[in-house]
């Protein structure tokens, strides 16, 4: 359970969101985005010819939306378990591991790697402790979610086979772990709702809003960096060991799609188009310039998705063009220049801001030319990792860069947290 002593932003945040939360819609939105993923990861499984489906595919080993959702939930229950089922010590555990499981796929790794069908049993052992031990301190109707949580787990368990061979029955299986996960992070969205209370009166919309916002000036750079330096060193060394075939490491190949790198770069990516977006918003700018900035965030975007498909290397493959296929972002690479320029330019009143923009591009810029090198002059091997970490290092550095903006300009901001969020008493009633 949330103390009054919980006074951390990102706390009060989750428990504001579980205040405002509208149980009906988001089981209207769940049902959505699990029919969606059911029927985009059919075609996938019909049409593999169509390669940029597979980021749907039910039965793909890498890291792919279906994996990653079935694990967010999961891992977003382990984080509500966590503040608001403290009784539950063993829950919030056994839930993040079932998400490292259902992200990673490692069931099904392991099945293949050692001809052994235990490791099935032992996920349906998981489940069935994590869902034991909510039902154990739950009551009312979320207790009834954690069993039918539980009961869709089982049969999941049941459906797919020991290992997946891109069948139809197991891409069912994972289907129904996702509907399982999305049962069981409903369940403790009902617990969080009932232990928080009644919302306070006000504007909900534009609470979240600020705080969304403290959480964000209250960031902790340095921390924030460290983190980030060690992922990049991490996923450099483990890159590394299987680029150079010393392990096989399918999740960490620098080359590959869908993998842990190409989702690392397109996350920083990500949070930099929001930032981008946040800094235009903040403060007193001319339209022009925000148009520039709304701009940069766009090229942002574009990039994540270019990173996470490898598109252009995909087109330049097939057309045969020299470089894998730079030159088809040309276009992109002029606009996304002019809107750098521009962010650049609004960067000029914050030095170490500005300094870390102009790192991060010139991090971006010796890494394509890595890129364009080594697919004409260099044998793989190594230089695939040194273009990925380059890159890594260059967006890491946008970001800081963009967040440290946006904290100063929020710093100056006169808006203030109502005063009902910012009370120890007001975090959580019981």
């Amino acid at each position: 359970m949330i103390t009054g002593s919980s006074q951390s932003p990102g706390v009060r945040l989750v428990h504001r969101l579980a205040q405002a939360s509208d149980l009906r819609r988001l089981s209207l939105l769940a049902a959505a985005c699990i029919c969606a993923i059911a029927v985009l990861g059919l075609a996938a499984l019909e049409v593999p010819s169509v390669e940029f489906l597979e980021v749907f595919d039910l039965n793909d080993l890498r890291l792919t939306l279906p994996a990653l959702l079935c694990g967010g939930l999961l891992l977003g229950a382990a984080v509500l378990s966590r503040l608001y089922l403290a009784a539950a010590a063993a829950a919030p555990w056994l839930l993040a591991l079932l998400a490292l499981n259902e992200t990673g796929r490692l069931q099904e790794r392991l099945t293949m790697a050692t001809d052994w069908s235990g490791w099935g049993f032992l996920t349906l052992l998981l489940g069935l402790l994590a869902c034991g031990a909510m039902v154990a301190h739950v009551r009312g109707p979320e207790r009834r979610y954690v069993v039918v949580g539980a009961s869709v787990w089982i049969v999941a368990q049941l459906v797919a086979p020991a290992t997946p061979e891109g069948t139809l029955r197991s891409g069912a299986g994972e289907l129904l772990d996702i509907v399982a996960a999305a049962v069981i992070f409903l369940a403790l969205v009902i617990v969080a709702r009932r232990a928080a209370g009644p919302a306070p009166k006000g504007e909900p919309a534009a609470e979240l809003r600020l705080l969304g916002l403290e959480v964000i000036r209250h960031a902790d750079t340095r921390r924030l960096a460290i983190a980030a330096g060690v992922g990049i060193g991490l996923l450099a060394v483990m890159g590394s060991l299987d680029t150079l075939a010393v392990v096989d490491l399918v999740l960490f190949d620098v080359k590959a799609e869908l993998s842990f790198p190409a989702w690392f770069d397109a996350t920083l990516l990500l949070v930099a188009a929001g930032l981008v977006l946040l800094f235009a918003q903040a403060g007193e700018r001319p339209r022009g310039s925000r148009r520039w900035l709304i701009v940069m965030s766009v090229v942002f975007a574009l990039m994540a998705a270019d990173e996470l498909l490898a598109v252009h290397e995909k087109i330049g493959y097939r057309a045969g063009l020299t470089g894998g296929g730079q030159i088809l972002l040309a276009p992109l690479l002029l606009v996304a220049f002019l809107a750098w320029l521009a962010t650049l330019k609004q960067l000029s009143p914050l030095p170490v801001a500005r300094l870390l923009f102009l790192g991060g591009a010139g991090a971006w810029v010796f890494s394509q030319i890595v890129d364009m090198l080594y697919f004409v002059d260099f044998e793989p091997g190594g230089v695939f990792v040194l273009e990925d970490t380059l890159e890594a290092i260059g967006t890491a550095l946008f970001v800081f860069a963009l967040l440290g903006a946006v904290q100063k300009t929020l710093g100056a901001s006169p808006a203030r947290t109502p005063a009902h969020l910012e009370t120890p008493a007001a975090v959580v009633r019981r």
